[in-house]
C-alpha cells in the first residue's frame, strides 16, 4: 500500500492504481487495502469505482471507519455531491475531531454549498490544528490528476478565508 501513495505523490497515476489493485488482490479481505485503492481511484477521477471500494471496505471493517468515511466524504465532494459530503465528513470528524484533512474537505464542501459561516468556522479549526497552515505550501501537495478538483479545493479554502 505504501507504493500507492508514493506513486500518487510522484503523479504516476497508472502505477498508483496498479499498486493499489495488486494490494487488494494480495489481501482481498483488507479494508485498508480497499480504502487505499479507493483513495487513488478518487484522486484520478474514477469516483464510482472509489465509492464501490469504500463501501466494500466498510463491510470488511465496520469498526475502524474514520479514514474510510473521510474518503467517502471527499469523493462525494469531488463528484459535486456536496450535501452528502458534508453529512459524511461531519460523521468522520466525530470519530477523529483533530484530523486536519477532514476539516479541509469539510471547509471546501461548505464553501461549495455557499455555507460561508460554516466554511469560515472550519477554516478557524484548521488554523487551530495547524497554526502555520499555508495555502502556498498546500497547493504544492495536491495529488489530483484532474486540475478542476485541485481548483475546487483551493478556491473553497480561499473563500473560507485561508491564505
Amino acid at each position: 500500500m505504501t507504493y500507492t501513495v508514493i506513486y500518487l505523490a510522484k503523479r504516476e497515476y497508472d502505477n498508483a492504481i496498479s499498486a493499489g489493485q495488486r494490494a487488494v488482490k494480495l489481501n482481498p479481505n483488507s479494508a485498508l487495502a480497499a480504502t487505499y485503492l479507493a483513495y487513488i481511484l478518487s484522486r484520478t477521477g474514477r469516483y464510482e469505482e472509489a465509492i464501490t471500494e469504500l463501501d466494500r471496505a466498510l463491510r470488511l471493517s465496520p469498526i475502524d471507519r474514520s479514514f474510510t468515511l473521510a474518503q467517502i466524504g471527499s469523493t462525494y465532494l469531488f463528484m459535486g455531491r456536496n450535501s452528502e459530503a458534508i453529512t459524511t465528513l461531519k460523521k468522520t470528524l466525530e470519530l477523529a475531531p483533530r484530523a486536519l484533512p477532514y476539516h479541509i474537505f469539510l471547509a471546501v464542501a461548505y464553501s461549495a454549498e455557499g455555507l460561508m459561516e460554516e466554511a469560515r468556522s472550519e477554516a478557524s479549526k484548521i488554523m487551530e490544528i495547524q497554526p502555520n497552515f499555508s495555502m502556498k505550501h498546500f497547493v504544492t501537495i495536491l495529488p489530483f490528476k484532474d486540475k478542476t478538483v485541485s481548483d475546487l479545493i483551493v478556491n473553497g479554502l480561499l473563500k473560507a478565508g485561508l491564505k
